[in-house]
């Protein structure tokens, strides 16, 4: 049976999502950043923290936190500190936040982007 984790990554790389890693601590240092491009220089990007944790016994310690950044420049993620974020979802869970999480993307973009 697929973990939400997995589910999770599955729909990053469905939905185009960029990776990079976080050379500054965002989350967690090292940990996998993906990000998309949402209209202008407005990102989403989503943080897979205590990614290293990968054994069934402290998988659970994974997870990720979604951010909202306006005037983002994409070279600099995971390598500059955003100053602020306009809309958070910490702990993401793909099965209770991804409607919010779309239906905030609507209200942003006037379309379904992911």
């Amino acid at each position: 049976m697929e973990t939400k984790i997995e589910r999770t990554l599955d729909w990053l790389k469905s939905n185009s999502f960029s990776q990079t890693i976080d050379k500054i601590g965002m989350a967690t240092g090292g940990c996998p950043l993906y990000y998309k491009q949402v209209k202008d220089n407005d990102f989403l990007v989503i943080t897979h923290y205590n990614s290293k944790y990968k054994s069934k016994k402290n998988m659970h310690l994974q997870g990720f936190d979604v951010f909202y950044f306006q005037n983002l420049d994409p070279e600099t993620i995971g390598e500059v500190n955003a100053k602020a974020h306009d809309f958070w979802i910490p702990s993401f869970d793909i099965d209770r936040d991804i409607e919010t999480l779309r239906a905030f993307l609507i209200g942003i973009t006037g379309e379904t982007i992911i």
